[in-house]
C-alpha cells in the first residue's frame, strides 16, 4: 500500500496530531510576528519622537533670539 502500514484510526490519529502540530507552529510564527512588529514599531515611534524633539529645541532656541531681517 505504501510506506507506512497504518491502520485507518492510526492514520486519523496521525493527523490530528499532524493539525495539532500544525496549530502550534502557526501560534509560534504568529507570535514571533507580533513581537517583531510591536518592536520595529516602538522604535520607530521613539526615533519619530526624538527626531522631533530635536526639531522642538531648535525651534525654541531660534525663537529667543531676536529677529533679524533679511536684506
Amino acid at each position: 500500500m505504501g510506506l507506512f502500514n497504518l491502520s485507518r484510526s492510526k492514520s486519523i490519529r496521525f493527523l490530528r496530531n499532524f493539525q495539532k502540530f500544525n496549530y502550534v507552529i502557526y501560534g509560534v510564527s504568529m507570535t514571533a510576528t507580533c513581537v517583531l512588529l510591536y518592536k520595529e514599531t516602538r522604535e520607530h515611534k521613539e526615533n519619530f519622537i526624538n527626531q522631533y524633539a530635536d526639531a522642538a529645541e531648535e525651534d525654541t532656541t531660534t525663537k529667543s533670539q531676536p529677529a533679524t531681517t533679511a536684506q
